[in-house]
């Protein structure tokens, strides 16, 4: 029986805030998270847009430093 005294203490305000309304604070919270959770999708965009930015301009030095390296192993060697 104390046992159940003892339990009913704890829950008591769990029960509470289930039975409730919602209130200011709860909306506050909403709000909060929901900032949250959209500072996480924009930094995901950007990074996603940064490394699509990183592929193309790799891409294009990457045929540009072929070609010097080519060139350089080229004369080198003395073929040019």
């Amino acid at each position: 029986m104390i046992i159940f005294l003892f339990v009913m203490i704890e829950m008591a305000p769990i029960l509470v805030k289930l039975m409730g309304n919602r209130g200011p604070y709860d909306q506050l919270l909403d709000f909060h998270e929901a900032g949250i959770v959209l500072a996480g999708e924009e930094q995901w965009h950007k990074k996603s847009g940064d490394s699509a930015l990183r592929k193309e301009a790799y891409d294009d030095l990457y045929d540009k430093r072929k070609a010097r390296r080519v060139d350089f192993e080229l004369g080198m060697l003395g073929e040019k």
